[in-house]
């Protein structure tokens, strides 16, 4: 057994032109890399496959979202671990190796991530219904509820029994469902606190940047709400989501008092994304 011979490394993209080829110079070429861009453009396709022999890209013909591209790309994975990173993560050299290391060692690990040199520690897990429990003497390694998508290593043999991503999810929270997922299926989703990546923000595609705060506003509202209907009991549902949803409209009221039409927008977009979630339509504001 090897880490270049038992993982797989996946990444979607989409309008990432200005940054794939950083993310791929960054990876060994030792790795095989599958990557499913989210478009049709062949052009990009063949660019990256004629660089990097070790990549293969494939072609989805429209924008599937994460959830959907990612499972794309896994059930094309044949080795017993994968590797999920976005193009804006940068790990470091010897991110993946100790990942390995550790999914070795504790064979119920279904996830586990890194740090974020980045971001502080502690926005990059949580719980939700148990409490922070170390797995090693060292402290260093936590069993947690959930973790943050930025690099996430899976033991493919247990992704299979939990059900691959939810592909109700477009973009956010998705990871975050696969976790508690992951937990309700009695398997380990832990994060590793000396294990480093470099996960920069919101720079993943080339688009322009407010048109993405708008798909992201809309996709978060939506999300959420999805996501704690599915999950939780009403009271925590009234508790967070509800509550967000409550003080989200009070500061659009604010922001229009003040005149300032962006802030504006961009709450008008999670307040919309999160109304169609509660009508029960489907995921599907696009740019």
């Amino acid at each position: 057994m090897s880490l270049f011979k038992d993982t797989t490394i996946l990444i979607v993209t989409f309008k990432s032109e200005k940054i794939i080829f950083k993310t791929l110079k960054n990876i060994s070429k030792k790795f095989k890399i599958l990557i499913a861009e989210n478009s049709n453009n062949v052009i990009l396709k063949k660019k990256i496959e004629k660089k990097y022999l070790n990549c293969k890209v494939f072609n989805t013909g429209k924008n599937l979202g994460v959830s959907k591209a990612i499972n794309f790309l896994l059930k094309k994975v044949n080795t017993k671990y994968s590797i999920f990173i976005t193009p804006d993560a940068f790990p470091a050299k010897d991110c993946f190796d100790k990942l390995y290391n550790v999914a070795k060692k504790i064979n119920n690990a279904a996830i586990l991530s890194p740090n974020n040199k980045l971001e502080k520690e502690k926005k990059l897990y949580g719980f939700y219904n148990s409490k922070e429990k170390n797995i090693n003497s060292s402290n260093d390694i936590i069993n947690v509820d959930w973790v943050l998508g930025g690099v996430m290593f899976f033991n493919n043999n247990h992704l299979k029994k939990i059900g691959y991503f939810d592909e109700n999810f477009f973009l956010d929270y998705e990871e975050i469902d696969l976790c508690l997922r992951a937990k309700k299926n009695f398997f380990n989703v832990l994060f590793c606190k000396k294990i480093f990546t470099y996960n920069l923000k919101h720079q993943s595609s080339d688009q322009n940047y407010f048109m993405l705060k708008k798909l992201r506003a809309w996709h978060h509202g939506w999300s959420m709400h999805y996501f704690y209907k599915k999950h939780f009991i009403l009271k925590k549902y009234l508790k967070f989501p509800l509550l967000i949803l409550v003080t989200t409209i009070v500061k659009f009221f604010y922001q229009l008092t003040r005149l300032d039409t962006n802030k504006m927008t961009i709450h008008l977009f999670f307040i919309n994304g999160f109304l169609n979630s509660l009508l029960k339509k489907k995921s599907n504001f696009r740019i």
